[in-house]
């Protein structure tokens, strides 16, 4: 068996010798030893680039809806060009069991076709982030979606994908058990050190908005200056702008600079959902999100 790496190198060669896609969205060395980063090979011969391990790498789903418009303007250029018809435009993502459910978002927000995307699933142990901490990063502690489900092709690996590691210095299950006083003050502790970079939203797959509110001058949803109170509403609005939406991929987690844990947040939110509405997983995209449709028998004990 061959290393991930060889064997996605393959797959994306033939994908893109063959004609099957215009685009394989994968990863590559960043200049100066920085890590990996996006990757975007449009030839054969460029698939030598494409590398895989364990190291943190940024969700490749956000690239997807630009990245397919620009290969259908391509498509369509050509077709006008040689008198023929539009192929349509196909983008194949390398992807982890976290990176599917963005994709899946992206699609039950129809912001991409299901038909345009080819996933090359990949098996996760979970990303390591060796210079720092040797250790599972915080974003991967507790994931339980190591093996992507639903793929046009899968990766073999010789590893057996870790079990979900639970770890982590604080759980959603410490923070229903600190009382409203303690968990109000844990909050404005973390929300002080925010510097409203606005990675975590940027970052976000289930964040499409063209005008984000957070960011709106006309009307102004959000006062600029920064206090306790502004920064609070910052992290709610964009809490429950996705709420029901979030995928748990803990990039909103992974790319804050100062370390805030708002996977605790997002995880609470969902707990919150199964306890409620009986959604075993409402990270996973479904045909009928949990908070876009009602029902006489919903609870109502919060109204």
């Amino acid at each position: 068996m061959t290393d991930a790496t060889s064997q996605i190198r393959e797959i994306a060669r033939n994908l893109l010798s063959e004609g099957r896609v215009q685009t394989v969205l994968g990863y590559e060395e960043a200049p100066l030893g920085l890590g990996l980063r996006p990757a975007f090979v449009r030839e054969p011969s460029g698939t030598g680039r494409l590398v895989f391990d364990a190291r943190p790498t940024l969700g490749l789903a956000r690239y997807l809806p630009g990245e397919i418009a620009s290969a259908l303007a391509r498509a369509e250029d050509g077709a006008a060009g040689s008198g023929g018809t539009t192929r349509g435009a196909t983008v194949a993502v390398v992807a982890k069991g976290c990176d599917v459910r963005a994709v899946l978002r992206l699609v039950a927000d129809r912001r991409i076709r299901r038909e345009n995307v080819i996933l090359i699933g990949v098996p996760c142990s979970g990303s390591i982030d060796e210079e720092r901490f040797p250790r599972l990063i915080a974003k991967c502690s507790g994931c339980d979606a190591r093996l992507p489900e639903g793929c046009d092709f899968t990766i073999e690996t010789m590893a057996e994908p870790r079990p979900a590691d639970r770890h982590r210095p604080l759980k959603v299950e410490d923070l229903e058990g600190m009382t409203a006083d303690e968990r109000y003050t844990f909050w404005q502790r973390q929300f002080a050190r925010c510097i409203r970079c606005f990675a975590c939203r940027s970052v976000c797959p289930a964040c499409g908005c063209r005008e984000c509110a957070l960011e709106s001058r006309s009307p102004v949803w959000l006062e600029r200056d920064v206090n306790p109170s502004t920064q609070s509403m910052f992290h709610f609005m964009r809490l429950m702008h996705t709420a029901g939406r979030c995928v748990d991929c803990g990039e909103c987690e992974r790319v804050c600079p100062v370390g805030i844990p708002l996977t605790l947040l997002t995880r609470k939110l969902m707990s919150d959902i199964r306890t409620l509405f009986g959604v075993e997983h409402p990270e996973t995209p479904g045909d009928s999100e949990p908070l876009a449709r009602f029902g006489l028998s919903d609870p109502e004990e919060f109204i």
